[in-house]
């Protein structure tokens, strides 16, 4: 289970992943994609990950996607980011081939964009 921090916790229910799907925040870039939706007056931050199967049939796969987004996020967002965020990070099929360093890259000019380093 992801560890990141006392802020952080995990969405597990479709409803939540559907309702931050609405909100019109979200960063794409070329390995994944952030949907991210603010909340007004509340300090706890979670963190969601999904990768669909039209991305791979094989849930092997889908899990070495779902873990390299859990690590990019354990480094990113651990104590950078501003409370009361909900994130999503949605795999692509282009996860596992790209660097993780431009992973890094790409994640943190995404928080600079969208104001939400402390």
């Amino acid at each position: 289970m992801l560890k990141l921090n006392k802020k952080f916790s995990i969405i597990k229910k479709r409803k939540d992943f559907i309702d931050i799907s609405k909100s019109d925040l979200k960063w794409v870039c070329p390995a994944f994609i952030m949907q991210i939706k603010k909340k007004e007056g509340i300090v706890q931050n979670r963190i969601g990950f999904t990768v669909s199967k039209k991305v791979s049939k094989k849930a092997v796969v889908r899990n070495r996607i779902k873990r390299r987004l859990r690590a990019l996020a354990k480094e990113t967002l651990k104590d950078n980011v501003i409370d009361g965020v909900d994130f999503v990070l949605i795999g692509r099929k282009s996860t596992l081939d790209t660097e993780y360093s431009d992973m890094l890259k790409s994640m943190k000019h995404c928080l600079k964009r969208l104001n939400l380093e402390k």
